[in-house]
């Protein structure tokens, strides 16, 4: 909230200038948060991409460790149905930061139009 004050009353254009700028600042605002959400997305899903390859390396690394053993079938599709699910999951968080992305390219095309205006 920002408080303006004076010693005289504001005349008509100035107030119509202060709600313009409201609206653009009010906007920047917007597209920063949804920046830092952005981010916030990108570092989760990029964590969720470290883990994805580290239990992947662990799932072959076990796979090569049970190649002998005769419940290596069963213990296989387990953990491809895990790396799938895993695989599905990071790919769902790329989709929302991808969007969050668009969302705020859009949010700065309008404060670009609106400082047009």
């Amino acid at each position: 909230m920002i408080e303006l004050g004076s010693t005289s009353n504001f005349e008509e254009d100035r107030i119509s200038y202060f709600e313009e700028c409201s609206v653009n600042i009010g906007i920047a605002l917007n597209a920063a948060k949804g920046r830092e959400k952005e981010q916030q997305l990108l570092e989760e899903t990029q964590a969720q991409s470290e883990e994805l390859q580290v239990q992947h390396s662990e799932l072959e690394t076990s796979i090569q460790s049970w190649k002998h053993r005769p419940e290596l079938q069963a213990s296989e599709e387990e953990l491809k149905v895990q790396q799938e699910e895993l695989m599905q999951a990071n790919a769902e968080l790329e989709e929302r930061s991808r969007l969050l992305e668009e969302k705020n390219h859009l949010i700065a095309e309008r404060n670009n139009e609106i400082q047009k205006k």
